[in-house]
């Protein structure tokens, strides 16, 4: 949720850590950078899937924890473990959202899939 009132801005996000660790980066942090006058150039790149997951598609968009890392000169992603969005050991390592759309296939070590990069590895 996001509210204003003059200058000020609210922002609630969801009290489970992976939903929290999602939005803030997929919501907030955009905001923010707006805000601060900074252009919108944070978009997915696709990045080689270096293992299969277990993912059931969803109705909803999912944003995966992920781990971005060089691998013989590559970038790979990996999609972390996680159960819940209240699995707070998901979140470790990532350093990236591997982007799910909705209803769509899981997909394939060898796929390039959609990646936000939250840093650089």
């Amino acid at each position: 949720m996001f509210a204003t009132r003059e200058s000020q801005a609210a922002f609630i996000v969801p009290g489970n850590p992976v939903s929290h660790f999602v939005t803030l980066h997929v919501a907030v942090r955009l905001a923010l950078e707006q805000f601060a006058g900074a252009k919108a150039a944070w978009s997915p790149v696709k990045i080689r899937l270096a293992e299969n997951f277990n993912h059931r598609p969803d109705a909803r968009e999912i944003f995966w924890p992920a781990r971005v890392e060089i691998q013989n000169g590559e970038l790979v992603v990996r999609a972390l473990r996680w159960q819940s969005s209240g699995d707070m050991t998901g979140l470790t390592g990532a350093n990236a959202l591997l982007q799910l759309g909705a209803n769509t296939e899981t997909p394939k070590a060898g796929d390039a899939v959609p990646v936000l990069l939250l840093e650089v590895p």
